[in-house]
């Protein structure tokens, strides 16, 4: 298992989690008990040659809600997938924004899950 390193964040503690198999995922804190999915989306983008592509995720909660966990899941295990990075937002707020940027020449195929409740 390659390792990640562990970052801290002013709004909340990041987690470039152990690759499994080769995956490159992040979270943002774990879903509670009483959470609920605000938003999943999957994003696939393919590769350029000699180049890397990247994308940003949004986000933006409805009025009266506050994200509580955010989880970018790499859906390639074989160490070729991109690198997520959080951007703005995140836990105890009300939006979110998480970059993605391929390997040199390759591409990303990565599925985003935003947890939150009622404030």
């Amino acid at each position: 298992l390659k390792s990640h390193s562990i970052r801290a964040d002013a709004e909340a503690a990041l987690v470039l989690l152990p690759t499994q198999m080769g995956r490159h995922n992040l979270e943002c804190s774990r879903p509670g008990r009483d959470d609920i999915i605000l938003n999943s989306k999957k994003i696939r983008k393919g590769g350029s040659f000699m180049a890397t592509v990247s994308e940003t995720y949004s986000y933006r909660c409805e009025q009266g809600y506050i994200i509580t966990a955010v989880l970018a899941e790499d859906q390639w295990d074989d160490d070729t997938g991109g690198n997520p990075e959080l951007v703005s937002g995140g836990v105890d707020q009300r939006h979110v924004e998480i970059k993605v940027t391929s390997q040199w020449s390759r591409g990303f195929h990565f599925k985003f899950i935003v947890y939150g409740k009622r404030q």
